[in-house]
């Protein structure tokens, strides 16, 4: 596999305000500590990797596919606003026995200054079909890497027959903490994500288990976006012009 470099650009570099807005990078990844995998029927057909930001990362298995794509915000460079991931998880009945499939992730990144604010969006749903019992959960949470503090936590799931629903979307509130918050500078903080769907043992795919896109979209996708405070802006803003001051 091909790796991409990277450029080193200090925070803030090139900052512009435009009306109290900050127009710049709020955040820095970190890409090695980054990835992307899922399971199937029961741990076989794994597959893991580093995160290919624009590029579709999956893998399938015997009864059940995954794929997640994950996209960011500027497309290039250290520093970004947005992270997405759109994400497919499936499984079909086997008659052998139960099948489960997973899908996981974990972005880690750190906070450039403590003005960043986080905002966590996204919509994805699921649907169980057929005549044997099946499940589907997912968790989301952002937690401080080295304290292991939560910001922000939830999970939920459903069961049954022939059943669908909404399992996270922009309206659903955080079960723990907040979807949206205040960092803090030189935190290393990890948005982290997982799937996970069964299927009783059945005829080959007469059960079915999916994820879906919520009501209103065409895909499923997790979001955690970026941006410093207005007031942050500003402050930035007026340190430039004293700055500029100064010097003349």
């Amino acid at each position: 596999m091909a790796h991409r470099v990277w450029s080193s650009v200090p925070a803030f570099a090139g900052l512009v305000v435009f009306g109290g807005v900050a127009a710049g990078q709020t955040v820095t990844g970190d890409f090695g500590n980054s990835f992307a995998g899922g399971a199937y029927n029961a741990g076989g057909n794994t597959y893991n990797g580093l995160i290919l930001f624009g590029l579709p990362l999956g893998g399938g298995g015997f009864q059940g596919a995954s794929t997640a794509q994950m996209v960011r915000s500027p497309a290039a460079g250290p520093q970004f606003d947005t992270f997405r991931v759109n994400s497919t998880l499936w499984g079909g009945s086997d008659p052998t026995g139960v099948m489960t499939s997973t899908q996981y992730g974990n972005f880690r990144f750190t906070a450039n200054n403590s003005f960043t604010t986080y905002s966590i969006t996204g919509t994805t749903g699921f649907q169980i079909a057929g005549n044997t019992f099946s499940g589907v959960s997912i968790n989301v949470s952002l937690v401080e890497v080295v304290s292991g503090n939560v910001l922000a936590g939830w999970s939920s799931g459903g069961a049954g027959f022939n059943f669908s629903g909404t399992l996270f979307d922009t309206v659903n509130p955080a079960q723990i903490g907040s979807w949206n918050g205040l960092l803090a500078a030189g935190i290393q903080y990890d948005f982290i994500w997982s799937y996970q769907i069964n299927v009783g043992a059945d005829a080959v795919n007469a059960s079915t288990v999916s994820l879906t896109p919520s009501p209103g979209y065409t895909t499923t996708w997790l979001q955690i976006q970026f941006a410093p405070a207005p007031g942050a802006a500003a402050v930035l803003g007026l340190g430039g012009l004293l700055a500029a001051r100064r010097r003349r």
